[in-house]
Parts: C-alpha cells; structure tokens; sequence
C-alpha cells in the first residue's frame, strides 16, 4: 500500500493541506465517491491515466507542472489541482470531450463541502 508522502516523492510535489486533511481523515471514502477511484493503490496511477486520456482525446491540453490528479471516475473524466503552495488550491475538472478543463471549485474546502 502506498502513502502520500510516496506520492509527493514519485511526483516531486507538495500536497496541499487541505488535500492531506480531507485523505487522512477519511475524505476519500463518502458514498458520493463510490464508483470513483480516489485511493491507493489506484491513486498512484490516476496522473498516467489523466494524461492518456488525454491523448485519447485529442487533446491540446497538458497538465500543468506540479500537478495531482487526485480523482478519476470511470475513465471519462477526472480532478485535479496544482501543487504551487497553495493550502487550498482550486480543482480542476476535466471531462472527455470538452478537450481542456475548467475550474470547478475555488478551493479544496469548496470541494470537501460539496462531496460530503
């Protein structure tokens, strides 16, 4: 089983506090989110599926540096924020299809209220 720090390492990122807050405190495991991969082992992979998907898509976009893809729902779209300091970044949704995303909450805090 993996660990964030792991991730931070793999990914040469740090995570946002509020992002660690949510997964220690068990976020990632509310009924809204069942169906949708946000956890380890899983969670390790997401940032290489985000990017073929992507390319499945025909997309221009790239992910920006110091990104984290930190939610996939079954292969068509997928949430991300950046990882520049920010304590409470904005997510970011990508949906397949709309060939770049857009912002889907101001913040983490934004998205923790929204998915409990």
């Amino acid at each position: 089983m993996g660990t964030l720090r792991n991730l931070e390492k793999k990914y040469d990122i740090v995570l946002p506090r509020k992002y660690v807050e949510w997964y220690k405190h068990g976020g990632h495991k509310v009924k809204s989110l069942i169906g949708t991969d946000v956890d380890f082992p899983r969670l390790s992979e997401l940032q290489v599926w985000a990017q073929e998907l992507l390319e499945e898509d025909n997309s221009n976009f790239k992910l920006p540096q110091k990104s984290f893809v930190f939610l996939m729902h079954q292969g068509y779209q997928f949430m991300y924020f950046v990882c520049d300091g920010n304590e409470n970044p904005a997510v970011w949704h990508y949906y397949e299809g709309n060939l770049e995303p857009a912002v889907k909450w101001r913040s983490f805090s934004e998205y923790m209220r929204d998915t409990q």
